[in-house]
């Protein structure tokens, strides 16, 4: 998407506020992998600690206003955590 400015700044920018968002006591996130698949999808690796560890995955599409759109990927999800 040609909108899009600096893709690398605004991804590093949305991992970090996102990484930043848990929910206090409750879950830790870490943000351990990212990868751009196109122009608009890239997709956020992370492990979330709640009672145990687990890793997951999210893909994520950059819309036409530069804001994201985030879905789990809950087969691959539950295939890591197996």
């Amino acid at each position: 998407m040609k909108n899009i400015f600096n893709r690398k700044s605004l991804c590093a920018a949305l991992i970090l506020m996102w990484a930043s968002l848990s929910t206090g006591c409750t879950a830790t996130r870490a943000v351990t992998s990212s990868y751009w698949h196109s122009d608009d999808v890239f997709y956020v690796a992370y492990l979330e600690t709640k009672g145990g560890t687990e890793a997951k995955v999210k893909k994520c599409k950059v819309q036409a206003d530069n804001s994201m759109k985030c879905t789990k990927q809950a087969k691959v999800n539950k295939a890591l955590n197996k």
